[in-house]
């Protein structure tokens, strides 16, 4: 079981990526809103995994990233974005994220929930 950070500004998306998550057994420990919260809350719980949005107020989901692998470089985490140009996921797979998974159309739809769920697996071995 994995204890999981998820950071987006979308409660939609972190509702909905924590219902995924906990069906399979997983554990949520916090939840934040945008960079800001998502650097004290890694800071505060150090989870297993984190997933991190790029689009975000006060301080961007890269921004956010940076910080984290600069303090915690063994930090697992997954970027989850709507965007899903080749350009951005290759420049936040270079400042350090584990992963990259892009939201799409429907986070429900069975092929997106085993995108997610094989990600955490992977990365919280």
């Amino acid at each position: 079981m994995a204890k999981i950070l998820i950071v987006d500004d979308s409660l939609i998306i972190r509702k909905t990526l924590e219902r995924i998550v906990t069906e399979k057994g997983h554990e949520v420990i916090a939840t934040g809103k945008d960079g800001i919260e998502g650097v004290d809350l890694y800071t505060k719980h150090q989870p297993d995994v984190m997933f991190l949005d790029i689009t975000m107020p006060n301080k961007d989901g890269k921004e956010c990233l940076k910080e984290i692998i600069e303090k915690y470089p063994d930090a697992k985490i997954i970027m989850f974005s709507a965007i899903s140009d080749e350009e951005e996921k290759s420049r936040c797979i270079s400042l350090g994220a584990s992963r990259f998974i892009n939201k799409g159309e429907n986070l429900m739809q069975e092929e997106n929930k085993e995108k997610i769920v094989q990600a955490v697996e992977e990365l919280s071995q």
